[in-house]
């Protein structure tokens, strides 16, 4: 009161001392300290740090020496300014539905209301926030406070936000009944619709009445404690389902049908006499008629009597009434749909076809009505509907997805993660939009209002008159740019809560609970997807799911890429069900797989059907209504194989013929066979790589191509060397020699058995295919690749419910060519399996002689002999010679094959003579043992007698022990043929000397060409005897016997037994 009556005399003085001024200073006040009236106090405004006093001299004027310099306005000396906020005065909306009146009637435990007006301590130590409890009723301040915090909860909530939309409604076709003819009437009268009968509308479906149901929202009820939202919203799907089922043979729908039957047969006054009957007006005033003369029998059929005789019958008039009232409870909200002449035409419902399922929200714009119309209305949105179905269907749909929105099926959790990334991502998008218009704001900030429409935009060095402002801008801008990209990174990696309230002391065990029982759990999709949203400021990369896979993993050479965080009863549990779903999305499948197909000499570890389904980690996205993530954790094991992603292709499935994408991967080594056997597991070792592209001898028309290849090569040259055809005319011997034994003698081939080898060979093909590469659905794949690590729990809220990791494992494969690696592998077991078939030409017991080491080698070597008939014609005769001998044994003299694959491997096909080197032609061993595929890897001696032992015992051995062996991916105890190849030591080179050689047939290019080859050892007798007898030609000047593997050697190839003995008669 003092105070008061002190400000109040000071306000007296001020307000007759108008020849004072109001001066200030930057400190506080001196006690004490007044006015130079020697009345006034002076006066301390804390927020601005001001102390102000009355001066008969002007505030800073000269001689006044004065620190009260700052003049201010006159209120700052009559008392403490202080800045409050006020707020508007505006309604937030929808407060009013959460808490209109909170003591009306006691909140519901576990709704919002109850929980904050419960537990909240919310006065500051007021007798009313003692023990927690929530039967009391509040008081207006904190009712208002209370309200206050409801209305943020709810309607300033992206967890609220996203959950909103998962509801459905049902519509149904009606009669066009009196309301819905005034309505079609309006929509004519505002050229909304074409003029003529409304009844004309309805026969020809442009007018087409429905009557809806309320919005059934999964989220959409506070719960009572120890209930959840799927289980009311299932009891309120299912009240519909009743419905429908009790109703589909009810007299309302039997009269809709009859009704449909006279609007398809144009029939209009019956169609008009059977919508009376739907009439509310009319048949309450029938009912009205009826007082005093109730009837408790009727005396109609209440399906097919006349409308006159159904409202004449007072039983049956009051009863129909009840029934009419009954299906606007049901589907209480009017709706139509007006399609044009062609669209209803060709697509307008047929028959039965009454109802309409939608999901999501049902308003689509804001309220509105006609011009000079009649009625509120809005858009309605059918972008969810489907439809429409008979009423048995309609009620099996809305059973469905009561199903499939059983929380263990992940559908909501899945579609609600989305639905908040998609809010987030318009809320940073706001924020973007915000930054990319800072420059031309601050060009108007700093320039005032420069109009720049026309004006084209230029590179930096030519902005001309605005260079000046536009570096200022720059400035500026990249100031802020530096703030915003701050920001990211700290959200990025920063905890951000609203701390709602306190909580009252809770000292009830059951208080405790119940609180725990209403409250949900910790959400960090925000805080996660912070660092997406600023790395537009920031520069952070690899943000999506499995694009960061730095994480060292627990297997020895392997990393972790994380694709999502797994939780137990998410979004809510659902009876005793274990399950998890996702509390950060999940990438679609086809975008995870694509990512990992851009990594690098890199490869995926995954787990085959058998792995998956001994580990019960089932795939169950083809059944999507049942429970699709188990509560378990899956960690990576050596025995999963790696894989690297190829191709993609979309296709039909063969179960529901839905098109799904399907991805090629290719298979290499389990981690523990890369370190039993690191040499099979390595990037294939090849001799002589070519860039160009490997042929296959799969087929006759690709061994014909490469024969003729060779021709058309050989031909061609020819043609390059008109300037040399005088000096040689060899070239039609030459060609005539191709023809006569390369194509001869692979027609030789293909008579004697080359269909039947071919049929063999292609199903090697298949087998290795399938063994390398596989064919899996997108979805599942992913399922394959992923593994799941618990991490307990976090504390994060109080539910406590446990979190698992899930990611992906990655392995080094470099050089990894898996389309390449098949060409080579198949390629050369093909001609491994050629080579053993001529070893056997050198005896029987190759395979099985004892004695010797448990094996056999093949050598090739491919022969050039040179002829000159005369000076105008030489030429070069190329031959292929085999022999072989069991290991260790003395090898036998060479023997000439005419076999056109192994004339190929000695390069005996397309060699120009003019240009033979020392290196055309082909000299190789190939070293053929068999054993267990740790043996072969180790070089151990087969632990098998003989060769022949070893391959009849893997035949029988490999397949069962593989199929007893369903999960496992390495069979250390496999029998394999393993077959290396290795060139000869040296070529062999020489010329006869003959005098009868001229001059001029030294100069035959052919000839001269063959002199100067060099690098090969001389030759030694005696020869091969097919060499022996081209020495003996007259026509003889000379010998080249090959060194060297072919282009492409696969330097080390594994045979499977069974294949072996398929061709090899052991």
């Amino acid at each position: 009161q003092q105070q008061q009556q002190q400000q109040q005399q000071q306000q007296q003085q001020l307000s007759g001392a108008g020849s004072y001024h109001c001066c200030c200073k930057f400190n506080k006040c001196e006690d004490g300290a007044t006015s130079d009236d020697d009345k006034t106090l002076a006066v301390y405004t804390p927020d601005e740090n001001l102390c102000c006093k009355l001066k008969k001299k002007a505030c800073g004027a000269s001689f006044a020496f004065s620190a009260y310099k700052k003049s201010m306005q006159e209120e700052y000396c009559r008392a403490p300014q202080v800045a409050r906020y006020v707020p508007p005065a505006i309604k937030h909306a929808g407060a009013s539905e959460h808490v209109a009146d909170a003591n009306a009637a006691s909140p519901e435990p576990g709704s919002a209301m109850h929980t904050v007006h419960s537990y909240c301590s919310l006065d500051h130590g007021n007798d009313e926030d003692s023990e927690a409890e929530g039967d009391r009723t509040m008081s207006p301040a904190r009712h208002e406070l209370v309200q206050e915090l409801v209305t943020e909860l709810s309607k300033n909530s992206i967890n609220e936000m996203a959950r909103e939309i998962f509801s459905v409604y049902v519509c149904m076709r009606w009669a066009p009944s009196s309301d819905f003819r005034k309505i079609a009437e309006e929509e004519m009268s505002t050229n909304q619709l074409f003029e003529q009968p409304v009844f004309q509308h309805y026969e020809d479906s442009t007018f087409l009445p429905l009557r809806c149901s309320r919005n059934v929202n999964v989220y959409g009820n506070d719960v009572g404690l120890g209930h959840t939202h799927y289980e009311a919203f299932a009891a309120e799907i299912e009240s519909l389902v009743q419905w429908f089922s009790v109703e589909e043979t009810g007299a309302v729908e039997k009269r809709l049908e009859i009704l449909e039957r006279a609007r398809r047969a144009k029939n209009s006054e019956l169609v008009q006499s059977l919508a009376r009957a739907f009439d509310m007006d009319a048949v309450r005033e029938a009912v009205r008629k009826c007082k005093g003369n109730e009837k408790t029998t009727m005396l109609v059929n209440a399906h097919e009597a006349p409308i006159v005789d159904l409202l004449a019958d007072c039983a049956a008039s009051s009863w129909w009434l009840t029934k009419l009232e009954d299906w606007q409870s049901a589907m209480p909200f009017v709706s139509f749909m007006t399609p044009d002449n062609k669209t209803a035409k060709e697509h307008a419902p047929q028959k039965k076809e009454e109802v309409l399922v939608c999901f999501g929200k049902r308003v689509a714009s804001q309220l509105h009505r006609r011009e000079n119309g009649g009625h509120l209305m809005t858009d309605q949105s059918a972008v969810g509907c489907h439809g429409f179905w008979d009423m048995p269907t309609a009620a099996k749909m809305l059973q469905r997805i009561v199903q499939l929105w059983r929380p263990p099926t992940c559908q909501l959790a899945a579609m609600e993660l989305d639905m908040k990334m998609n809010i987030m991502e318009l809320m940073a998008q706001m924020n973007s939009n915000l930054f990319d218009a800072l420059p031309a704001m601050l060009v108007e900030e700093m320039s005032g209002d420069v109009n720049l429409d026309g004006m084209a935009l230029q590179a930096s060095n030519g902005l001309g008159i605005f260079k000046g402002v536009w570096g200022s801008i720059a400035s500026s801008f990249s100031s802020l740019r530096g703030q915003y990209s701050r920001l990211g990174n700290l959200l990025g990696n920063t905890v951000v809560k609203w701390v709602v309230c306190p909580l009252k002391p809770i000292t009830d065990q059951k208080h405790l609970e119940d609180l725990d029982k209403a409250l949900g759990t910790e959400d960090d999709l925000s805080r996660y997807y912070a660092k997406t949203a600023y790395a537009k400021f920031t520069g952070e990369k690899d943000l999506l799911p499995g694009e960061d896979c730095h994480q060292q993993g627990s297997l020895p050479g392997t990393n972790e890429c994380q694709l999502g965080v797994m939780q137990e009863d998410m979004p809510e549990p659902y009876k005793s069900e274990d399950f998890l779903c996702p509390v950060r999305p999940l990438l679609p499948a086809k975008q995870q797989l694509k990512i990992f197909k851009k990594k690098v000499d890199t490869c995926m570890l995954h787990m085959s059907s058998p792995q998956m389904s001994e580990a019960k980690w089932f795939y169950r996205g083809l059944t999507p209504s049942r429970k699709q993530y188990e509560v378990m954790e899956n960690l990576p094991m050596p025995k999963h194989q790696a894989i690297k992603i190829m191709s993609m292709r979309s296709r039909p499935d063969t179960n529901f013929s839905i098109w799904r994408d399907f991805v090629t991967v290719a298979t290499g080594c389990s981690l523990e066979e890369r370190d039993a056997t690191p040499r099979f597991c390595e990037a294939p070792r090849v001799a002589n790589p070519s860039k160009g592209k490997l042929t296959n001898l799969l087929t006759g028309a690709a061994m014909a191509g490469r024969v003729v290849g060779s021709i058309a090569g050989e031909a061609a040259e020819v043609a390059k060397l008109k300037e040399e055809t005088g000096k040689n005319a060899a070239h039609t011997q030459r060609l005539g020699e191709w023809f006569h034994t390369k194509i001869k003698g692979l027609e030789k081939s293909m008579r004697s058995g080359y269909a039947a080898w071919l049929g063999r060979a292609s199903g090697r093909y298949q087998r290795l295919r399938e063994k390398l590469f596989d064919e899996v659905e997108s979805s599942e794949l992913v399922h394959s690749v992923s593994f799941q690590r618990g991490l307990g729990t976090s504390g994060a809220d109080s539910k406590a419910r446990a979190q698992y990791n899930r990611y992906a494992v990655t392995v080094p494969c470099p050089g990894f060519d898996p389309e390449k690696e098949f060409d080579l592998k198949y390629t050369w077991a093909e001609k491994s399996l050629i080579l053993a078939k001529k070893a056997q030409k050198f005896g029987s017991d190759i395979f099985a002689k004892r004695g010797y080491l448990s094996g056999f080698r093949v050598e090739v070597r491919g022969a050039a002999v040179l002829h000159v008939k005369d000076a105008r014609n030489a030429w070069l005769a190329y031959s292929a010679h085999v022999r072989a001998a069991p290991l260790g044994a003395p090898l036998p003299e060479f023997v000439r094959s005419k076999n056109p694959f192994v004339e190929d491997m000695s390069g005996a096909f397309s060699i120009a003579d003019q240009r033979l080197s020392g290196s055309d032609l082909n000299g190789f061993a190939a070293s053929f043992a068999c054993g267990t595929r740790q043996e072969m890897h180790d070089g151990e001696q087969s632990s098998f007698p003989t060769f022949a032992d070893c391959v009849k015992h893997g035949a029988m051995f490999n397949e069962p022990h593989r199929l007893d062996h369903p999960s496992e991916t390495f069979f250390p105890k496999e029998i394999v043929v393993r077959v290396f190849f290795e060139p000869l030591e040296f070529c062999n080179h020489g010329v006869v000397a003959d005098t009868t050689n001229t001059a001029s047939d030294v100069e035959n290019p052919v000839f001269k060409n063959f002199m100067n080859i060099d690098g090969c050892a001389s030759l030694s007798k005696p020869y091969p005897k097919d060499l022996a007898k081209e020495a003996s030609s007259g026509t003889y000047r000379g010998m080249l016997l090959g060194k060297g593997l072919p282009q492409e050697t696969l330097t080390e190839v594994l045979l499977d037994p069974a294949d072996f003995l398929k061709e090899i008669n052991l």
